[in-house]
C-alpha cells in the first residue's frame, strides 16, 4: 500500500568506502552490506543496537503515514566489522503497526 516498513539513515566512514560509487550502485533491489563486502571488503561481525520510541519527527511521518509527535520505534546500530572497525552507524525508524517487528538473537 506504498506505505514504508521503515525509514533508515546511514552513516559510513568514508575512508572505508571512497573506491566505491554508490551512484552506479542499484540500492533499490541490492543490499547495502553486499556491496560494503564485495567492493570495500567490510565483513559485519556483530551489532550493538539501542530500541526506544521516540516522537516521530515531521519530516519522517510523511512515509508511515501518521501524524508528527505520534510514537514510532527508534532503532540505533553501529555494526562492527571482524575486525572490530565500525563499518556502519545508522538511525532506523520503524513504524512496527505495518510490519511489527522481528528480533532473531
Amino acid at each position: 500500500d506504498k506505505i514504508a516498513g521503515n525509514y533508515q539513515i546511514s552513516f559510513i566512514n568514508k575512508k572505508l568506502v571512497e573506491d566505491i560509487d554508490f551512484e552506479s550502485e542499484d540500492m533499490e533491489k541490492g543490499s547495502l552490506y553486499q556491496v560494503l563486502i564485495n567492493k570495500a571488503g567490510l565483513i559485519p561481525q556483530y551489532s550493538d543496537e539501542m530500541i526506544r520510541a521516540v516522537a516521530c519527527p515531521e519530516h519522517i511521518s510523511q512515509y508511515f503515514y501518521i501524524k508528527k509527535n505520534d510514537p514510532i520505534l527508534l532503532i540505533s546500530r553501529t555494526t562492527y566489522t571482524i575486525e572490530g572497525i565500525v563499518m556502519e552507524f545508522c538511525l532506523d525508524y520503524e513504524c512496527t503497526d505495518v510490519n511489527g517487528l522481528k528480533i532473531r538473537r
